[in-house]
């Protein structure tokens, strides 16, 4: 890709890990005014942010169109079904991430003329129909109605492997989804929820 003329901002997940995240953009048509990158392991006692997931972000500004600019980040949230409050505990990170270039390049005398536009792209581990499709999309969800071992949704598509080998069909089925924006609980969410866990969740986040 190099040689294509792309330019490449790569970050290797922590520790002993190999794989990592990137991000690609063809240096003839963007202009690169800054980028960054963000480990989402803080300690291996904490209560959500104990896993080597990264991320990495990039702003830049269309040549084509110099008043437009394009905060892309990249990320590759935890795999774990049923760390579905660990997984929420990443996307908060890397969404405040966002907010803060955002909020740096409308600060920024050089650059606060620029509209900003927002991409964010990643491998996310989650099924359309689940709260953190949700909230990703809709910017809340109730998860006090939800277990957070079913946020992602992953644990109804991991039973129906177990019974039987998918199809293409079932795949672009869970692709697909069928979502309510006004987000109603799927019937096979569990509804208990662990308060002691919540609390140190939400204490986690300060």
């Amino acid at each position: 890709m190099m040689k294509a003329g792309y330019e490449k901002l790569y970050i290797r997940r922590t520790r002993d890990k190999k794989d990592g995240v990137a991000i690609f953009f063809l240096s003839t048509r963007f202009t690169k005014l800054r980028h960054c990158w963000l480990e989402l392991f803080v300690a291996d006692d904490h209560p959500f942010l104990d896993r080597d997931n990264v991320s990495v972000f990039a702003v830049l500004q269309d040549k084509e169109n110099p008043w437009a600019a394009f905060v892309v980040a990249n990320c590759h949230l935890i795999f774990n079904m049923r760390r579905g409050d660990v997984k929420l505990a990443q996307m908060v990170v890397i969404e405040k991430t966002i907010k803060a270039i955002v909020d740096a390049l409308e600060a920024d005398e050089a650059t606060k003329g620029l509209k900003a536009h927002v991409l964010w792209a990643g491998d996310f581990n989650l099924v359309p129909s689940s709260a953190l499709y949700a909230y990703l999309r809709y910017g809340t969800f109730d998860f006090l109605q939800s277990n957070f071992k079913c946020f992602s949704g992953q644990e109804k598509m991991a039973y129906g492997l177990l019974r039987r080998r998918p199809t293409l069909t079932d795949a672009l089925r869970s692709i697909a989804g069928s979502f309510d924006p006004r987000y109603e609980q799927p019937a096979w969410y569990e509804s208990s929820l662990n308060y002691n866990r919540l609390g140190y969740f939400l204490a986690g986040l300060q």
